[in-house]
């Protein structure tokens, strides 16, 4: 089987030695290490396959690294390594077009084989962030919040026109936050309004009813 190329961009220098590390104890060959995807696409004499981006970018910035990846390097594939604890970032990640994701914590025994997998046209990610990858399915109540929340209603303002307690009303918004993985109304407001990251107002629609739902009360 050829050799797998693989360059990295990584911009804290230790994070990038353990990567290089982790792939070359994986058997891979590793073409180049720089800091960043400006500078990976700038080596035109390197012909890779699979790029790693690694550090602590936000969901935004690792997004638009790997779109440029992907438009600047025809066919190469990106894998992103994390460092965040959690699974923030996967989903803007996914929708960018990168084909791995791997924990930073998981880097000597993780990214040589989502290197490999992500390079054979495969889709790799950690088995707990598989729930992040879809839409998060939410309840009629909590997409009907949701959608207040979108259109600028305070939590006060939502109770009373639901006819709801407000602290119904925080508890909907706390499990909605929680599924969306954000972590405040900002946040989620902006994941739903963000046709290119984000999950789209589509994630707001129930039978039978068009945009942001504020209509008739639902039984809490």
């Amino acid at each position: 089987m050829p050799d797998i190329v693989v360059g990295v961009a990584a911009q804290d220098g230790t994070v990038g030695r353990r990567v290089g590390d982790a792939l070359s104890k994986g058997g891979l060959t590793l073409a180049t290490r720089v800091s960043s995807a400006e500078q990976i696409v700038a080596a035109p004499v390197v012909r890779f396959d699979v790029v790693v981006l690694a550090g602590s970018a936000s969901g935004s910035r690792r997004a638009a690294d790997i779109r440029l990846v992907r438009e600047r390097l025809a066919g190469v594939e990106a894998v992103v390594v994390s460092s965040a604890p959690g699974g923030r970032g996967v989903r803007k990640a996914l929708a960018a077009g990168a084909g791995g994701f791997v924990f930073e914590s998981e880097l000597m025994t993780s990214l040589a084989i989502t290197v490999r997998a992500v390079a054979a046209g495969q889709v790799a990610i950690p088995r707990q962030l598989v729930h992040h990858a879809d839409k998060p399915a939410l309840s009629p109540r909590e997409k009907q919040i949701l959608g207040m929340v979108v259109l600028g209603f305070q939590n006060q303002e939502i109770a009373a026109k639901l006819h709801l307690a407000e602290t119904t009303v925080k508890s909907h918004l706390s499990s909605t936050f929680k599924k969306l993985d954000v972590g405040s109304r900002k946040e989620a407001a902006a994941l739903v309004l963000d046709h290119r990251e984000g999950l789209g107002p589509g994630i707001l629609s129930m039978p039978g009813t068009e945009g942001p739902p504020g209509g008739a009360p639902l039984r809490p």
